[in-house]
């Protein structure tokens, strides 16, 4: 009886949550009772020869795609701990300046958008709008937190992960006017 190899619905089970780790949805999509996902997934998800290839399929994923516990506690860090002021510097005047070209691969790391518009008529020239935005810190701040043990059991965070707290820079460049020189 140890034996016995995965029932075909268990393979199915398997195959679909390795896609969001959602026990109930796989459940359902492997054609568990719909009335009983929710416990058919806890009964399923645990069982021995389950839990096992989950685990494999999970070692064998990471392997490939080199993912770390460090890894992520230091990618969660970067967006963490990210600042505006590694992006955007004050210029001569005082006013907010971002150098594209000053950026290191860990720094745009924490960024989660880019964007520089440079008018065709002006290709070659200085960028006419420029925003960036640097995803969660909250989100990114508490998972870390969660990974690392800060947060007790039963003990709630201190924001929601759904919050959409994305720090966002936006500089239009505008050219002097004629009526200005």
């Amino acid at each position: 009886m140890a034996d016995r190899p995965l029932t075909e619905k268990q393979k199915r089970f398997i195959e679909e949550y390795q896609i969001d780790g959602n026990a109930a949805r796989a459940a359902r999509a492997a054609g568990y009772a719909e009335r009983y996902a929710g416990r058919n997934a806890h009964h399923v998800v645990t069982a021995p020869k389950v839990a096992a290839e989950l685990e494999l399929r999970r070692r064998e994923r990471a392997d490939r795609f080199d993912v770390t516990a460090d890894g992520i506690v230091a990618k969660l860090a970067t967006i963490g701990f990210a600042n505006i002021a590694d992006f955007v510097t004050p210029g001569p005047n005082g006013e907010p300046v971002f150098d594209v070209f000053s950026l290191d691969r860990e720094r745009t790391a924490a960024l989660s958008e880019l964007d520089v518009v440079v008018p065709a008529s002006q290709e070659g020239g200085a960028a006419k709008r420029v925003k960036l935005r640097l995803p969660s810190q909250r989100a990114a701040l508490t998972s870390l937190a969660r990974l690392l043990g800060n947060f007790k059991s039963g003990t709630p965070a201190a924001a929601s992960d759904e919050e959409d707290d994305d720090i966002t820079f936006e500089r239009e460049y505008v050219s002097p006017s004629s009526d200005d020189r």
